[in-house]
């Protein structure tokens, strides 16, 4: 797809963590995620890594992501993981479920891909990713009674899609766990189980569901531990570090690039900007 996208005129920027991939190769422009070597299958950081550098890459193009709240995102981290042992005690509910459903929307929609996605590589459970609206034309049709589904919810635009969901789920009995923050008091109020994410302090003008894409993402890799995503990982060993650490989350800057290349490390963007533009994510 980038070879073609390339060979047809459109900037391709390839965000990866293998300086020496096909994709490195293949793109125009590279951002490395920079998330060390990955020794475990399951290991979430260089997915963390690429949620940031997608934020770096929107606050260059202008977005409206503070570079403030961004350097605040570790803190936010170890904010959630002081619920760890709260999120625990809910997902002992979970631990001999076969089947599962995850639910996002927005940017919570790739945390409910990932998410299913660890499910599946370290639980063997087999789940169905889906979003929001995907669920309500048809496949809502498989959820019955206690049938396990896991809700990212946040406070923000996509809210009233998600409530929706967790109505429907609540009128079929489901086994529904809602991943949402604190300042979302409707999600709070609804029936459904909970983890409530710590919201983040200060008043940086967070973007709705900002600091929720890697907070929940880092709740979700609690859960799927909890669950028993560690089998056969040994705690303490290089693959238990590999995967669900505070030290996770590092910094996404490019490698140097000459003529133009967008260097996020220091966040400055390319002067010219071509209206095709393609860019891929990549291990």
């Amino acid at each position: 797809m980038l070879a073609d996208a390339r060979s047809r005129g459109a900037t391709t920027l390839g965000i990866t963590n293998e300086p020496n991939s096909t994709m490195a190769e293949i793109s125009e422009y590279t951002l490395l995620a920079r998330a060390g070597t990955e020794e475990s299958v399951a290991a979430t950081k260089t997915y963390t890594c690429q949620l940031l550098a997608l934020y770096l890459v929107a606050y260059a193009l202008g977005g409206e992501v503070s570079f403030d709240a961004l350097r605040q995102l570790p803190q936010c981290v170890e904010d959630v993981l002081e619920i760890e042992d709260r999120v625990g005690e809910i997902a002992e509910r979970y631990m001999y479920m076969t089947r599962a459903v995850t639910v996002g929307r927005g940017l919570n929609y790739a945390n409910a891909l990932e998410f299913g996605l660890k499910l599946m590589e370290t639980c063997y459970v087999v789940t169905e990713r889906l979003s929001s609206a995907d669920l309500m034309h048809g496949p809502i049709a498989l959820v019955e009674h206690a049938f396990p589904v896991f809700v990212f919810a946040p406070s923000g635009v996509t809210w009233q899609s998600i409530s929706a969901v967790v109505d429907m789920l609540e009128d079929v009995k489901a086994e529904t766990l809602v991943i949402t923050d604190e300042s979302n008091s409707e999600a709070c109020a609804k029936p459904a189980r909970l983890i409530r994410l710590p919201h983040p302090t200060g008043s940086l003008g967070w973007p709705a569901g900002f600091v929720h894409a890697h907070s929940v993402h880092r709740a979700g890799a609690i859960v799927r531990r909890a669950i028993g995503g560690d089998q056969g990982v040994e705690p303490g060993s290089a693959e238990d570090a590999a995967q669900d650490h505070p030290d996770d989350v590092g910094p996404a800057v490019s490698e140097p690039r000459p003529e133009g290349a967008v260097i996020l490390g220091s966040v400055a963007a390319a002067t010219a900007c071509p209206r095709r533009f393609s860019f891929s994510l990549g291990i």
